[in-house]
């Protein structure tokens, strides 16, 4: 099911189908990175810190952070990549199937 919504001048279609939610999820949480984690106006990092269940230092020196926010607890696990000296999202990835790991927006 596809649904229209207008925005100003703007229209988005949302696909609401499991592959649309999912490649909705792909899109939000790729738009992380680059943001600062301390920028609570952009970064759910900074906005959300309960949602950050754990931290990992990698090889490479930089942070890895799980993120699951508390209204979402389904199977699925974010993981944020952070440059430890700039602070600055580098990466994600996630861990969990295509129908748990979904987005429903706008």
């Amino acid at each position: 099911m596809a649904a229209t919504f207008i925005a100003g001048c703007w229209a988005f279609t949302t696909d609401y189908s499991s592959a649309g939610r999912h490649q909705a999820f792909k899109e939000m949480y790729s738009r992380q990175v680059g943001l600062s984690v301390d920028n609570a106006t952009h970064s759910w990092l900074a906005r959300y810190p309960d949602s950050v269940v754990g931290k990992l230092s990698l090889p490479s020196g930089n942070i890895e952070v799980e993120y699951i926010p508390q209204s979402w607890r389904n199977g699925c696990r974010v993981f944020f990549e952070v440059d430890e000296k700039t602070r600055i999202v580098i990466g994600w990835r996630f861990e969990g199937d295509e129908k748990a790991c979904t987005w429903v927006g706008p």
